[in-house]
């Protein structure tokens, strides 16, 4: 399926659990595209909706971008060697004023390998208390993508949902701060962004 255009009308939405799912794969290349968010009132004010924008991983120019515009930024990790070595060159790299609402999560981690564990440690102790969370891996989740379930209705109890519940819960105060209209959401092997406003 095809997500529709970030610029169709809302009539060719495609809902999702209430999350109206949009596409612009020429985004990161689209000079005009925060002047076009702006003019669909993306970029005003309000608190009764999030705007989550997925940014490629490898793409760090779009990702400094647009976090200028963000409340909050969630650079999302995997306890992978690739990442453990890049990662203090990215943090020494990065803009200090962008770091600032910058937070971390690790995903899809297997605490029960030794590996993983001591790999969760070190970006524990990379980034301190901006790492306000981690996902465990859990079968579930690609069970329930399978069926083509919600994770809350295929398995709620599993252990990736509560995680996931837990972030949210942490990062929703950045959001509710005056000022920027936005958060983001950037995975270390992916960025994304987040807005109050829609």
């Amino acid at each position: 399926t095809t997500l529709p255009s970030l610029f169709k009308s809302t009539q060719e939405s495609m809902l999702a659990n209430g999350i109206n799912l949009r596409s612009h794969h020429a985004a990161a290349e689209d000079s005009d595209f925060i002047p076009a968010l702006a003019d669909l009132g993306f970029l005003g004010a309000g608190k009764d909706k999030v705007m989550v924008i997925d940014a490629p991983a490898s793409d760090f120019a779009f990702v400094r971008r647009i976090v200028q515009y963000a409340n909050a930024n969630l650079c999302v990790l995997n306890a992978a060697p690739d990442t453990l070595a890049l990662m203090p060159q990215v943090l020494d790299e990065a803009v200090a004023r962008d770091l600032l609402r910058t937070t971390f999560a690790i995903n899809a981690l297997d605490e029960t390998r030794r590996f993983s564990r001591h790999a969760a440690a070190f970006l524990r102790e990379l980034v301190g208390p901006k790492l306000i969370g981690r996902v465990r891996h859990d079968e579930a989740v690609s069970e329930a993508m399978a069926m083509l379930k919600p994770l809350a209705r295929y398995a709620a109890s599993s252990v990736a949902l509560a995680d996931v519940r837990a972030i949210c819960t942490a990062l929703a105060p950045s959001l509710m701060e005056p000022g920027q209209p936005w958060g983001t959401s950037e995975a270390a092997a992916s960025c994304s962004s987040a807005s109050r406003a829609a």
